[in-house]
């Protein structure tokens, strides 16, 4: 008997090639959801604890301003002390990759008290078209949920 050298074939090859492809990119793909579905929950947790810290420098009259949350574009916002109408920028804050502001937001809270001075609600969408809620009631409860 000859004892032949055998190697795969072209062929085989190609079959395990295209296996793995059919295993590999719906995980790639699912991977990616993941991630932008963690981006969307970690931009939505740090605007809640910003919120939040904004409420109670107001309610403890800190630098004896209002303070509050204005958005600078679709993807960043500014921590800012005085009013609506004129206020100074302590922070800037970008939303994680892929979040954006579903609309403008200008969240101001009441020096002495920290309550809002309206009820907001604010939405933030990733470029899968999931979202997170804030909403902050009247008396400045700050909530978040997945849409």
């Amino acid at each position: 008997m000859k004892n032949a050298a055998r190697g795969f074939t072209l062929v085989e090859m190609i079959i395990v090639v295209t296996l793995v492809t059919i295993v590999v990119i719906p995980l790639l793909f699912s991977a990616r959801q993941s991630t932008q579905l963690q981006n969307l929950r970690t931009s939505a947790s740090v605007l809640s604890d910003d919120l939040q810290t904004s409420r109670v420098f107001s309610r403890d009259a800190r630098e004896k301003k209002g303070w509050g949350i204005v958005s600078t574009d679709r993807k960043s916002y500014i921590i800012a002390t005085g009013n609506d109408a004129n206020f100074a920028s302590i922070m800037t804050r970008q939303l994680e990759r892929g979040v954006t502001f579903d609309e403008d937001v200008s969240v101001w809270f009441e020096l002495g008290t920290g309550t809002p001075l309206s009820e907001e609600t604010i939405t933030l969408k990733n470029e899968q078209g999931q979202s997170y809620e804030i909403h902050i009631n009247s008396v400045g409860v700050i909530e978040t949920k997945q849409l």
